[in-house]
């Protein structure tokens, strides 16, 4: 009886890891490897293909803060689909480590720019001070301080 259990164990735990493996390859890999592929697509200006590679690659990691900035710049440089970037800004903003990079740091100044076409004007001014507060601690370029303190005027 006991052989018995331990084998329908057995075949369910095997089983089990034979699916999880089958949809793991059907995803087409890691997404490491699906941003690599979007990367690619996404210098040659193939932003459909691009788009598609990083979707992928955050539902295999939807942490990823880089495919979640690459993911929102596509959406944000179509204008039919600017508010879909919303989302994944915020996400780039909240699972970035500590130290942030320049491409999350932007991501406060396009998500600024979400939310004023949300008409969210409170969000859109702390969004773009918290991008100016990094403007001013880095190297910048004037006339970029002055857009961003004209978007905050604006709003």
């Amino acid at each position: 009886m006991k052989k018995l259990q331990v084998k329908n164990a057995v075949a369910l735990f095997l089983f089990i890891f034979g699916l999880f493996g089958s949809i793991y390859a059907s995803s087409g890999g890691n997404d490491k490897s699906q941003v690599k592929k979007a990367d690619r697509a996404f210098r040659k200006a193939k932003l459909a293909e691009a788009l598609g590679y990083y979707l992928k690659a955050l539902a295999i990691n939807p942490h990823d803060c880089y495919a979640n900035f690459q993911t929102g710049a596509i959406y944000y440089l179509t204008d039919s689909a600017k508010m879909k970037s919303l989302p994944y800004f915020e996400n780039t903003i909240k699972y970035a480590p500590a130290q942030g990079e320049d491409t999350i740091i932007d991501a406060y100044y396009y998500l600024g720019d979400c939310y004023i076409l949300k008409k969210d004007y409170k969000a859109a001014i702390e969004s773009f001070r918290k991008y100016l507060s990094h403007l001013i601690n880095d190297n910048y370029d004037a006339s970029l301080l002055k857009e961003v303190e004209r978007n905050i005027e604006v709003c």
